[in-house]
């Protein structure tokens, strides 16, 4: 007994946790032989008690677990199981366990206690109406000073929720005093970190430093983990704030020392989560991963949903960062979920403008409209509202909504009132590319120096070390790649970063994109676009999706005696009717709402070279009409205005819609059909042209190499038979898409075949088939598009058709080969190859239109 005092009085002076846990391990070796002895419920009671002062929710469960096989009824210990469990983060528990103790209670006093603590529960879990009649309760009843400030304590951070600011200064004053007066250590060091909170709340930065300052030094002094852990992560935040970003790492890294040291794994979370986004601020992605790594092993399996929501956060942004959208999606709803079980509205409303943010640069607009309303429904911080009014205006602009400019300049108004640098940096790249867009190069370049304002103060005063890591992140790179973008030729009509060039020792990046192979069907094309190129008329070019049909109208472009000229690009599915005309035409100032100024439009800026309108089959009726009128005599009007312009420009349209099929029914205007379709190119689909995978994929892989800063790794022979037998319904972008994602995620000096079905999920169905087909050697020795050494024609053709391929589909197969070979030997003359092939022209003729083929200059100038 009188070892277990010592040692009860070792552990209250022991500061280091290895010393501690040694004291425990001893403590509870004389508690083995105490257990006999009468009195020995008191004695586990008593040391679950210290426990949780220490932190050690675990073994205070434990010892009141072992006092409950005594007296299973007792107050006191079903109170600390409560207790224990409300350091866990384990609400639920806690709550049932501390209703219990309210039953259990037989004096006011004791009533006074359970309420208290159920009070704190329910105000975690988002009760606060009963949290504060409990807590209300047990201040006017209770009899001693220790309970009275715990239900006072609950009804503080009631008003720090209610964000009563001065109340809940003035009322964690109080209660300092209150405590000081009592001898009351711990809670005058609660009141007064609770009372600095309040005072930063409301702007008072500089005074609640100090704050924090004396409260850390005060609880090293008194040994105190738990004042010293909260003082250090406000400091951390304050620092942050200030933008002094060295000194918040050291001290975010001192505070989860100081957490860990307190033992309750629940209170390591936030800490984690928070140097681990700072980190990822500076651009130090792997560091921030190896944080998140940490905080999820130190904090185990047991930790409760609510708080794992955190962690999942956390990956989320990692996964963002690294442009990996699919694997976002699916963070983000597992930290959905997990979040849904407590209730933090910060973090439910900081999960919301993720999702925004992932749909947006994923092109779902739908999406990310839902996810946007969602985030306004959620309590917002003065960034979080600066951050919603950002979004609102990325969402506007890819939208094409006519007030996105006034949206754009509320959230620039926004993030100046929160005063953060991240928000201010992207407000201000978006609003220069609203003026780009309006021809305004002067008030694009001040919006983007503006945005390198906010990129210095960030990097100002780091190490040489964190400010290079710091500056290469790609969302502060962005900021001097758009500068140069708007000094280099043509930047006052397209504002887009330009590839830098790849670190030493990486492939070099190629010089342009190209239409890349040697397939019969390519040369045939890109003969055409030689002979097509040195004429004046409208070209028309139709392809699938992802087939490359801006490459054709770049080679067109730069083939052309126009090549000197701008090459401007306009998508016309991205854009509302109203925008759209304003954008092909330009606008008068107070055409519509938002018109502030003149602005030239895409006709205009493009004179005296190319424009190139893609998805041209996707405009409205209305459209069509005026883009038949420019098309026939080379006028307009912008809109809004009455003066008629004039302009000289090559209009190159594409379009993967069958517009004969529109002209059909109605949907597309058969005059501005034929004067579109003067001559029509073809982009044939990937799975026609599977003779140029190897050179393409060497192509894409050296530019996804340099692009995205890792090593070249070149396709195995396996990997490549493989892409060969995928139809590729995306075409080539969706080959450069996989092709990008194993060259980042892969491992080793090469893809094989196992990395791209990992980023393809299409191509395990090809593989499982492949190993089926294994007892079948007539097949499986046959690598695509080639004969295998002894096999005579007919043993290929014969084989494919035992793969699974039809007899019918064989043959138009075998068909649009042979004419696509015989074009590309008559350089497009479809005579000659007519003459080549031993048929009739006009079946030629219509065999070519059918498989989409190009058509022949000769055609075109009749």
């Amino acid at each position: 007994a009188l070892a277990l005092e010592r040692g009860l009085e070792a552990l209250a002076s022991a500061t280091v946790r290895p010393l501690r846990q040694d004291l425990w391990l001893r403590l509870e070796a004389c508690l083995l032989l105490l257990e006999p002895i009468k009195g020995g419920v008191g004695r586990l009671v008593r040391l679950a008690e210290v426990a949780l002062e220490f932190g050690e929710s675990d073994r205070a469960e434990r010892f009141a677990m072992q006092a409950m096989r005594g007296d299973a009824s007792r107050f006191d210990v079903v109170t600390i199981c409560g207790r224990a469990a409300t350091a866990r983060g384990e609400w639920l528990d806690a709550t049932l366990w501390l209703r219990r103790a309210l039953r259990l209670a037989s004096t006011e006093e004791e009533q006074a206690k359970a309420s208290a603590s159920l009070a704190e529960t329910l105000y975690f879990v988002g009760n606060s109406a009963e949290a504060e009649v409990l807590a209300a309760r047990a201040w006017t009843t209770a009899g001693s000073l220790g309970t009275r400030l715990a239900a006072r304590n609950v009804l503080g951070k009631l008003l720090l929720a209610k964000e009563s600011w001065a109340a809940a200064e003035e009322h964690f004053a109080a209660d300092g005093i209150d405590a000081s007066v009592g001898g009351l250590v711990e809670e005058e060091l609660r009141a007064r970190l609770n009372r600095a909170v309040a005072v930063l709340s409301m702007g008072r930065r500089d005074e609640a430093r100090k704050m924090f300052a004396e409260i850390h030094e005060r609880g090293q002094a008194l040994g105190s983990q738990r004042a010293r852990a909260y003082a250090l992560s406000n400091l951390a935040a304050i620092a942050i704030l200030d933008h002094r970003y060295e000194e918040a790492l050291d001290l975010s890294e001192r505070a989860i020392l100081a957490r860990r040291e307190m033992g309750e794994r629940v209170l390591l979370v936030l800490p984690v989560t928070n140097l681990a986004e700072l980190r990822l601020r500076l651009g130090l992605v792997r560091e921030a991963a190896e944080a998140l790594r940490f905080g999820i092993q130190a904090c185990g399996e047991a930790l409760p949903s609510s708080r794992r929501a955190y962690f999942s956060k956390m990956a989320v942004l990692l996964r963002l960062e690294r442009g990996e959208l699919v694997e976002a999606t699916r963070e983000l709803g597992v930290a959905r979920a997990l979040a849904s079980t407590g209730a933090d509205h910060s973090l439910l409303g900081q999960l919301e403008r993720l999702a925004v943010r992932i749909a947006l640069e994923s092109g779902d607009l739908v999406a990310a409209r839902v996810a946007l309303m969602a985030a306004r429904n959620c309590r917002l911080s003065p960034s979080g509202q600066a951050e919603v009014a950002w979004l609102e205006a990325e969402l506007a602009r890819g939208s094409g909504e006519v007030d996105a400019l006034e949206r754009v300049l509320c959230a620039v108004q926004l993030a100046e009132v929160a005063d953060d640098a991240e928000l201010l940096r992207e407000v201000h790249i978006l609003r220069s590319k609203f003026a780009c867009a309006a021809g305004d190069a002067v008030g694009a370049r001040a919006s983007l120096l503006r945005a390198a304002v906010e990129r210095e103060r960030v990097a100002t005063g780091l190490s040489p070390s964190l400010r290079q890591s710091y500056l290469a992140r790609p969302r502060v790179a962005a900021v001097a790649q758009l500068l140069l973008a708007l000094d280099g030729p043509c930047g006052s009509l397209a504002l887009e970063p330009p590839e830098s060039a790849p670190p030493p020792g990486l492939a070099p990046l190629p010089e342009r994109r190209s239409l890349i192979g040697e397939s019969a069907s390519l040369r045939g094309l890109l003969s055409a676009i030689q002979r097509v190129a040195r004429t004046h008329c409208t070209v028309l070019v139709h392809g699938p999706t992802g087939s490359g049909k801006e490459l054709v109208a770049e080679a067109l472009h730069a083939a052309s005696a126009r090549a000197k000229g701008p090459i401007v690009k306009l998508n016309c599915a991205a854009m509302v009717d109203t925008l759209l005309l304003s954008e092909l035409f330009g606008h008068e100032r107070g055409a519509f709402t938002g018109a502030t100024t003149q602005r030239k439009g895409r006709f205009e800026l493009a004179s005296g070279g190319t424009l190139f309108l893609d998805e041209i089959g996707d405009i409205s009726p209305r459209t069509q009409v005026a883009l038949l009128r420019v098309l026939e005599d080379g006028s307009f009007q912008r809109v809004g205005g009455n003066a008629g312009l004039r302009c000289d420009v090559r209009v190159v349209c594409a379009t993967h819609r069958d517009l004969p099929a529109l002209v059909a029914r109605g949907e597309f205007r058969e005059d501005l059909y034929f004067r579109l379709c003067g001559v029509t190119l073809t982009v044939p689909a990937l799975r026609d042209r599977l003779d140029d995978l190897p050179e393409l994929c060497a192509h894409l892989l050296a530019r996804v190499a340099a692009s995205a800063g890792v090593a070249l790794r070149p396709l195995t022979d396996e990997a490549l038979r493989l892409l060969a037998q995928h139809d590729w319904p995306g075409n080539v972008r969706e080959l450069e898409n996989v092709l990008r994602a194993a060259s980042v995620l892969g491992n080793g000096n090469s893809l094989d075949a196992t990395a791209l079905v990992e980023c393809l999920p299409a191509l395990r169905a090809l593989t499982l088939s492949r190993e089926v087909s294994a007892d079948r050697p007539e097949v499986a020795a046959l690598p695509p598009n080639s004969l295998g050494s002894g096999f005579s024609a007919s043993d290929a053709l014969y084989a494919e058709i035992r793969a699974g391929v039809g007899l019918g589909d064989l043959k138009r197969k075998l068909e649009r080969d042979c004419i696509a070979r015989a074009l590309g030997e008559a350089h497009g003359n479809i005579t000659h190859a007519a003459e080549l092939l031993g048929m009739k022209r006009s079946r030629l003729s219509q065999l070519a239109k059918e498989y989409r083929f190009s058509v022949m200059v000769e055609d075109c100038k009749k």
